[in-house]
């Protein structure tokens, strides 16, 4: 067990040491003065940056989709009225032809009744002008 954790060690020391020569290899080709140690330290604030950048626009990505979840919520709405009221509007002209339809008929029937009075009425006047 502990030669497995000096193995670690001694592994993660050589893993630090690769990343120290990488960084001298870098720093040297792009003709960098500075020292591993100062731009192992900007590239960790780079990153910090970088990171924060990220998180910021996932926040804004959130808060993006929220607002477009809201605004189909908002046109599932306004879409169901419309049809809600699409369906009245129908329902209203079922019952206005339907109204129609009866005020016709009751309008027959009346003219009818009319026809028929004036009539009893004209017989009574004949008979009526008869017996006299």
């Amino acid at each position: 067990m502990k030669r497995e954790e000096e193995a670690e060690e001694k592994e993660e020391g050589n893993s630090i040491d690769i990343r120290f020569v990488l960084l001298s290899n870098v720093c040297r080709m792009h003709n960098d003065a500075r020292s591993p140690v100062l731009r192992a330290a900007e590239l960790r604030k780079e990153v910090l940056l970088l990171r924060e950048d990220v998180k910021h626009r996932v926040a804004q990505l959130r808060h993006f989709a929220g607002a477009v979840t809201q605004l189909e919520r908002e046109e599932y709405n306004e879409i169901s009225n419309i049809i809600a009221d699409q369906e009245i509007r129908e329902e209203n002209m079922k019952f206005f032809r339907e109204s129609r339809s009866e005020a016709s008929d009751l309008l027959v029937q009346l003219k009818e009744a009319m026809a028929t009075s004036i009539s009893n009425i004209e017989d009574r006047r004949c008979v009526g002008r008869s017996a006299s």
